[in-house]
Parts: structure tokens; sequence; C-alpha cells
């Protein structure tokens, strides 16, 4: 730093401003991308799960009943997984976003 005091007597302090206001937009990125990627997994999971079951009925409809059963037991027992998971944890899902966020530095 003192080279570059040489140059410029405010160059040490400015590059340090710099580098606290990267700093500070690194975190409100990082923050807006780790509180809104639940919301769109869930929501991509639940669009999934909904496909599978779209898919079973129609391998129903089709005669392969084995089939179209097993793929709507599976979409609906994830989403009940899913479900359970939330309602058995402490707090909701929201509450356990904000406590992952406090750990991380």
């Amino acid at each position: 730093m003192e080279r570059y005091k040489l140059v410029d007597p405010a160059l040490p302090a400015e590059i340090v401003g710099m580098a606290k206001n990267q700093a500070a937009h690194r975190q409100h990125v990082e923050k807006a991308i780790f509180v809104g990627m639940p919301k769109r997994s869930q929501w991509m999971a639940f669009l999934l799960a909904l496909a599978m079951i779209f898919a079973g009925t129609f391998l129903i409809t089709q005669g392969n009943e084995i089939i179209g059963s097993a793929t709507m037991i599976a979409a609906i027992a994830s989403m009940l997984t899913a479900l359970f998971r939330i309602i058995g944890s402490p707090g909701n899902a929201g509450s356990q976003v904000e406590g992952r966020q406090g750990t991380r530095s």
C-alpha cells in the first residue's frame, strides 16, 4: 500500500473502499440467490411431480396399469415426504433458510 500512496495519497483508501463495496455487493448477490433458490426448487419439484402424476394417469388409460400406478405412487410419495419433512422440522421452511444464512460468513 505504501507504493500506491507514492502514486496518489488517496489511492490506498480508494482501493480499500472499492474492496468493501465489492464485498457488500457479492454478499447481497449471494443472499438473493440463496433466498430465491429454495422457492424455485420447490416449484420445479412440484411441477415434476405433477408431470409424473399426469404421465401415470396417461399410462393407466393406455393399459399400462402397473407402470402408471408405480409412476403415480412415486410422485405422490415424494410430495408427501417433502411435506412431512417441512411439517416435522422445527419452524417453517422460511425460518430454515434464515437460520442457514446466519451461519454463513
